[in-house]
């Protein structure tokens, strides 16, 4: 059995002014450990003006009406979205680890789970050139490795380039660009630390035992 910290999201459901006096206390923690976290989604600067909007318009809504309750229910969304993503970014940074979650601000809580053991061993590889082949090659791995896993994944990449990983996430450097390709079960993945302003075009495709999807229609980010 294990028990992994994680963000607890419990603060979106907080009332207007409670998420104005938490948003507070967490731009204080992302300040004061910004070493710690320095590709934040949203500045400190702006999670700062999205605090100060909720809180001005919750006073507002107070002494006010109908237009009031409009504009405070569009700054709440604005909020929450906000803070949200802050706190995906944490929980990825966190990684599990209680204190570095309260460093950034927010509250863990413990999901207690009996998760297939990860593949913490290392793949052998074995490289061959059938006889009579052109330009071509086979790889495969070991039987072991298809036991303790639900596939491979193999790559292949000019010599001059790098490879590196971390955890879940391969990068494939090749001059100044980088191929950043992302493992998960999970429906989501969030990059992180990328070069800022520089395009980048993101596809996802699944597999299963049968083989793999097509892949989806290529869409453009650029990184903030």
């Amino acid at each position: 059995m294990k028990r992994t910290a994680q963000v607890s999201l419990s603060f979106l459901k907080l009332g207007y002014s409670a998420k104005g006096t938490f948003g507070s206390n967490t731009i204080a923690q992302l300040t004061a450990n910004g070493e710690k976290f320095p590709d934040l989604p949203f500045t400190i600067v702006l999670l700062t003006l999205y605090n100060a909007n909720l809180i001005k318009a919750t006073t507002a809504h107070l002494k006010g009406g109908a237009l009031e309750q409009t504009q405070l229910t569009t700054t709440v969304k604005i909020w929450n979205a906000a803070f949200k993503k802050t706190a995906g970014y944490v929980n990825f940074i966190s990684n599990g680890d209680e204190t570095l979650i309260l460093e950034g601000g927010f509250i863990p809580t413990k999901n207690t789970s009996n998760p297939k053991p990860k593949n913490n061993f290392q793949s052998a590889l074995n490289i061959a050139i059938p006889q009579g082949t052109k330009g071509g090659f086979t790889a495969s791995s070991d039987k072991n490795s298809i036991s303790k896993g639900n596939g491979n994944v193999f790559m292949s990449f000019p010599a001059d380039a790098t490879i590196s990983q971390s955890g879940d996430l391969i990068r494939i450097t090749l001059g100044s660009d980088t191929v950043y390709i992302a493992i998960k079960k999970a429906g989501e993945v969030q990059f992180d630390n990328l070069v800022k302003g520089n395009p980048l075009n993101v596809t996802v495709l699944s597999f299963n035992s049968s083989g793999c999807s097509i892949m989806a229609p290529l869409q453009e980010v650029i990184p903030q």
